[in-house]
């Protein structure tokens, strides 16, 4: 069981990563500067 609920958070978390990655090469800032808006 715990082993599952892990590797569903690492899901997630490597699904937010990609995510923002996505959104900050279409936007062509990097994480750091989209922080400041």
């Amino acid at each position: 069981m715990q082993e599952t609920i892990q590797n569903q958070q690492q899901a997630a978390q490597e699904a937010a990563e990609n995510a923002r990655r996505a959104s900050c090469s279409y936007w062509g800032a990097e994480p750091s500067t989209e922080l400041r808006y």
